[in-house]
């Protein structure tokens, strides 16, 4: 089974009606072997972006949400230090990409520049 943990850019895309994030999104909704996540941090993002609440429970009924744990907040240290100093103020992203690897997903988003040199990390 591959967890594929998707970034708030996708999210809020497939949420507006974005013809490419649906594309992306059926590819992983129709695989009987993908799980797709959130992290913990992402639904809050949501939660403030979307502003109605049912929309983003509504998702939330329907993938895994990635909590933040012991583990994860370790790795947002080693994560931290790969991060460019634009992206280690968005304090998100970190945790995104901390919650990936300490839950063994994959990341799918729009941008994958934003994560490239963390190692460990893959980038969908």
């Amino acid at each position: 089974m591959v967890r594929v943990c998707l970034d708030i850019d996708i999210l809020l895309d497939f949420l507006m009606g974005d013809e490419k994030a649906e594309e992306k999104l059926s590819i992983y909704l129709n695989r009987k072997d993908a799980e797709l996540c959130v992290a913990s941090t992402t639904l809050s993002e949501l939660y403030v972006a979307v502003r109605n609440p049912s929309i983003v429970d509504e998702l939330a009924d329907h993938v895994v949400i990635l909590p933040i744990t012991e583990e994860v907040a370790q790795k947002v240290r080693d994560v931290f230090d790969y991060m460019d100093e634009y992206e280690k103020v968005k304090m998100s992203h970190v945790y995104v990409a901390s919650a990936c690897l300490a839950h063994e997903a994959v990341l799918l988003t729009k941008n994958r520049q934003r994560y490239s040199n963390i190692p460990g990390l893959k980038v969908l």
